[in-house]
């Protein structure tokens, strides 16, 4: 299981800036990172670790305002279309995708693995039915 974390811009810095310090913090914390991104339309900084380094990373990432987004990450088949599917589902199903962060596939010919996040709360019902929730506890998701 996986979790997508945003952090609040720094809009006095660059980029590359920004993201080394993130980096530097997470590193020294011992947080594995399975995938970073900045996010669409706007300055913040996605990083994806897994369940078990969510408080690590919330504790490293603390001085710029962490927070937890709703996301969930599945497989998706090398073939045209296999994204689109999922998204389109989400949609649908009234979720609003708004990254999609493509991670280390750890076998060859496996499939790619993405994490989605959403762009509204979701209930732990919803989450759970989505695949979410996994180790994370109630009071880190809050």
């Amino acid at each position: 299981m996986h979790q997508q974390i945003r952090t609040s811009p720094d809009n006095d810095r660059p980029f590359p800036d920004k993201l080394k310090a993130r980096l530097d913090k997470l590193a020294k914390k011992n947080v594995s990172i399975e995938g970073v991104a900045p996010e669409p339309n706007s300055t913040h900084i996605l990083f994806v670790v897994q369940h078990r380094d969510v408080a690590a990373a919330l504790d490293a990432l603390a001085e710029w305002s962490p927070t937890l987004m709703p996301a969930f990450t599945t497989a998706v088949g090398h073939r045209a279309g296999g994204l689109e599917r999922i998204i389109r589902e989400l949609i649908e199903a009234g979720f609003a995708p708004s990254s999609v962060i493509v991670l280390a596939s750890r076998e060859a010919g496996a499939d790619v693995l993405v994490s989605i996040g959403i762009d509204r709360p979701m209930t732990k019902k919803e989450w759970r039915d989505h695949g979410g929730w996994g180790e994370l506890d109630d009071a880190a998701a809050s």
